[in-house]
């Protein structure tokens, strides 16, 4: 898997250095813990301190090469406005970040995903040329959601005409693996995600659309109740990229990348692309019958 150049592509630093001076936590739910995962590469052991009442980091002592550190607030009253500082010292540097946000009714509970060095990113449009044999992950995650929000995995695989040959094309928790073993999903806890083995796609398969979308039970839940949705890419099993899902607003499914032939070559396109009508326009689209 290559990286293709992209004019607007973003790359992460790997040090302290790239660490933000300021932190938004924006809303989130009141009369509980809320945690939050900073993340970044640290150069050297540096020690990180609170200067809110009451937080918690996780750990305190960073060692070279350490992902980064998790901020936990504690239980707050409804209307409780945060703001206070991080200093992070070592031997070369001392330096403080600031940290805002508010506890707010209907907010969700925020729960951090173990930091990790940052990953580079890319852009929607971005593309990545493909061997032919690689064994992709693709793994959805977000800082929170209101409840009764839930996501799944959809993995849409597409003939010629850009169409569906029948109701086993459409891969999700009702149908978990393709019968040749290409595409297989999971959602186990807050794992949520898809695999795809390029080398077993079939010969007559020219894409494969990854979609994720909020269940509609008709609540009216959207992706608008969800807080910073993001994907990361791995391959056999190892992070290589994230991707942030972040231009949607009241959309109920989002196309988030498609794989594709291209000249007779694989290739991987980051999408993004969000469809307020949900999974059954998508399934309409690529010739699935909705009942």
């Amino acid at each position: 898997m290559e990286r293709e150049q992209a004019r607007n592509a973003v790359r992460t630093g790997g040090s302290s250095a790239a660490l933000p001076k300021f932190i938004d936590c924006g809303v989130f739910a009141p009369e509980r813990e809320n945690s939050f995962a900073i993340a970044a590469a640290f150069a050297e052991e540096t020690r990180v301190t609170g200067e809110i009442s009451g937080a918690r980091l996780t750990p305190e002592l960073l060692r070279a090469g350490d992902g980064g550190f998790v901020l936990t607030l504690p239980a707050m009253r409804e209307g409780t406005v945060v703001y206070g500082a991080l200093r992070l010292q070592s031997s070369h540097e001392e330096r403080r970040i600031f940290v805002a946000g508010e506890a707010a009714a209907g907010a969700p509970q925020r729960r951090a995903l173990a930091p990790r060095p940052p990953l580079p990113q890319l852009v929607r449009g971005e593309r990545l040329k493909l061997e032919g044999d690689e064994k992709l992950s693709f793994f959805y995650e977000d800082e929170g959601s209101e409840a009764g929000v839930d996501v799944d995995a959809y993995v849409f695989r597409l003939y010629e005409g850009g169409r569906v040959q029948g109701d086993e094309d459409l891969i999700f928790f009702g149908n978990v693996r393709a019968g040749d073993g290409s595409i297989e999903v999971e959602k186990a806890g807050d794992r949520i995600g898809a695999s795809i083995d390029v080398a077993k796609i079939g010969a007559a398969v020219e894409r494969i659309v990854l979609c994720f979308a909020v269940y509609d039970d008709g609540t009216g839940r959207d992706f608008s109740h969800v807080r910073a949705p993001r994907v990361t890419l791995a391959e056999d099993g190892e992070p290589k990229y994230g991707f942030a899902l972040d231009a949607l607003h009241r959309e109920k499914t989002v196309n988030a990348a498609e794989i594709y032939r291209h000249r007779g070559a694989w290739k991987l396109k980051i999408v993004g692309a969000g469809y307020e009508a949900g999974l059954a326009r998508l399934c309409e689209d690529y010739g699935l019958s909705v009942e």
